[in-house]
C-alpha cells in the first residue's frame, strides 16, 4: 500500500519540466533578443555620437555649411548599412549609397531627395545662429581658387597656387582673433532673450545631429516601439495623423513626425509583402568644434545673406 502511494505521488510529478520549459524558454528568448537590441541600440548611438562628431568638424572646416555636414553625418553612418557584407571597399561604397538612398539625401549635393517628413536625418546648427551672425559678420575680401578659369598667359608662374582673384564675402571672421576686437556684445535671441559673447564664442559651432535608428530584431523591436508609443498615448492601430494630435510631448522631438511617417511608410510596404517590418526611434547627439574658416550665409549666391539655408 504504501508502495503504491508513493508511485502514485511520483507519477503525478511527471511532465512537470515540460510545463516549467513551456514558460522559461519564450522568457528567455526575449530576454535573449532584448539584450541584443539594447546592445545594437548602444551601438548605433555610440555612432550617432562619432557621426555628429565628423559632421561639426567638417562643418569647421566648411564655413559651418550644412550640405559638407550632412555628407561627412552620413557617410558616418554607413556602418549601419553594412550588415551581412563583406567588410571590403565595394561593399562600403555601397553601404554608403544605401545610408544616402534610405535617409533620402543626394549624395553630390546633401539635399533632400524628397519630403523633409520622411527623411530619417537632420542637422541643427545650434550656435552660431542668426542673430549671431547679423552681430559679429562683417564684410570681407578672400581669395578663391579660379586660376584654371583664367588664360594661360593671366595665370600666376608661381607652382601650386590656385587662388587668383578677390571675392567678398559677408562672414565672422576666423583669422588673427588673437588681435581682433575681443569686447563682449550682447546678442538679442528673441523670444530666448539675451546671451553675452565676444568673437571667440562666435567662433565655436555647436551642433544637433538626429536620426531614425532602426531597431531590426525581432519580436522585441515592436516590443520596444509600442511600449515606449505607450508612454505618450499612442495607440498602433491609430493612424499618424491622430497620434500627432494626442501626443504633443512626443511631437516636440524634432525626428518624431519623421520617425512615424517612416515607421507607417515601412507597414504599408510590409504588409506587401516587399519589406520586413522595421521600427524606427529618434536619437540625438551634440558636438561642438572650433571654426578653422570663416564662418559664411550657405546661399546659391556668394554675397547674399537674406536667405542663409545653414541658419
Amino acid at each position: 500500500m504504501n508502495a503504491k502511494l508513493q508511485f502514485v505521488k511520483l507519477g503525478s510529478s511527471r511532465g512537470q519540466a515540460l510545463v516549467e520549459h513551456l514558460y522559461l524558454w519564450p522568457l528567455l528568448l526575449l530576454l535573449v533578443l532584448g539584450i541584443l537590441q539594447f546592445s545594437l541600440f548602444y551601438r548605433n548611438k555610440a555612432l550617432i555620437n562619432h557621426a555628429t562628431f565628423q559632421a561639426a568638424r567638417e562643418g569647421a572646416l566648411n564655413h559651418a555649411f550644412r550640405a559638407p555636414m550632412m555628407l561627412s553625418f552620413l557617410e558616418a553612418l554607413a556602418p549601419v548599412y553594412m550588415s551581412g557584407r563583406d567588410p571590403n571597399y565595394v561593399n562600403y561604397q555601397l553601404a554608403v549609397n544605401d545610408s544616402f538612398a534610405r535617409n533620402f539625401v543626394d549624395r553630390r549635393t546633401g539635399r533632400t531627395t524628397a519630403d523633409s517628413e520622411i527623411s530619417g536625418v537632420k542637422i541643427e546648427i545650434l550656435t552660431p545662429n542668426r542673430p549671431v551672425f547679423d552681430t559679429f559678420a562683417i564684410d570681407m575680401n578672400s581669395l578663391v581658387d579660379d586660376c584654371e578659369s583664367l588664360p594661360y598667359e593671366s595665370r600666376p608662374r608661381r607652382i601650386f597656387k590656385s587662388r587668383c582673384t578677390e571675392q567678398s564675402y559677408f562672414q565672422i571672421p576666423n583669422d588673427n582673433l588673437n588681435i581682433r576686437d575681443a569686447t563682449t556684445r550682447t546678442v538679442d535671441l528673441g523670444e530666448s532673450g539675451t546671451v553675452e559673447m565676444n568673437l571667440q564664442d562666435a567662433n565655436l559651432l555647436k551642433i544637433r545631429g538626429h536620426w531614425c535608428a532602426p531597431l531590426d530584431v525581432p519580436l522585441v523591436s515592436g516590443l520596444i516601439y509600442k511600449a515606449t508609443s505607450s508612454l505618450v498615448g499612442n495607440d498602433w492601430d491609430q493612424n499618424w495623423v491622430e497620434f500627432y494630435q494626442q501626443s504633443p510631448e512626443f511631437l516636440e522631438h524634432p525626428m518624431a513626425s519623421s520617425c512615424i511617417a517612416r515607421n507607417m511608410i515601412n507597414r504599408i510596404t510590409t504588409e506587401a509583402g516587399f519589406t520586413w517590418q522595421t521600427y524606427y526611434i529618434p536619437i540625438t547627439s551634440d558636438a561642438i568644434v572650433r571654426m578653422q574658416s570663416p564662418i559664411r550665409c550657405e546661399s546659391v549666391e556668394p554675397d547674399a545673406v537674406d536667405n542663409c539655408m545653414n541658419f
